[in-house]
């Protein structure tokens, strides 16, 4: 199980450093598109379709996993916090289960549109950015889905652990958790 989970590790470092790089270009292409609007009258075309459709797809979807390993997700944790741990043990089994059942859904329906995209041939009408090329849709689709095929593996492997080993987050872990949002 530690193999998996280095590897799924290794696939959540490259994604995160992907969702960074993605953002870096997210923002210097905003900044283009701006400064070329006030100063000089001319937008870069396509820009908010470009970052809606590709950069801001990739910097929520190629993240997600990560955030999951690092128990990041908003959680209400003020009265589970003070549960025992087997009552904490059953709860985190009952929520990843749940939870794992709709990332399925989601996985499935975004593998589903990547097909449907790319034989359909579709585009968006507009162009990419500083070109005459229009944006196809599948990209996008394939971020999704990318990125919710690793969250439902890093899901997978923590309903594993708390089956198996038990393993919860326990109540120091909350307690950072608080007083790093404070």
């Amino acid at each position: 199980m530690d193999t998996l989970d280095h590897l799924i590790g290794r696939l959540e470092t490259l994604f995160e450093y992907v969702a960074i790089a993605l953002l870096a270009i997210m923002m210097l292409i905003i900044t283009m598109d701006a400064g070329g609007r006030y100063l000089f009258a001319a937008p870069v075309f396509g820009t908010h379709e470009f970052v809606e459709f590709y950069l801001m797809v990739g910097v929520v979807f190629l993240g997600i996993a990560q955030l999951q390993a690092r128990r990041g997700h908003v959680a209400v944790s003020f009265v589970s916090r003070n549960f025992p741990r087997p009552v904490r043990r059953l709860l985190e089994a009952v929520f990843l289960a749940a939870t794992l059942a709709a990332v399925t859904g989601i996985g499935w329906m975004a593998v589903e549109q990547v097909s449907t995209n790319i034989i359909r041939d579709r585009v968006i009408a507009t162009p990419f950015p500083f070109s005459q090329v229009p944006m196809p849709v599948w990209p996008s689709w394939v971020l999704v889905a990318a990125g919710v095929i690793l969250l439902w593996l890093r899901m997978a492997l923590q309903l594993l652990r708390c089956l198996i080993s038990g393993e919860v987050p326990d109540a120091e872990t909350f307690e950072e958790t608080d007083s790093a949002i404070h």
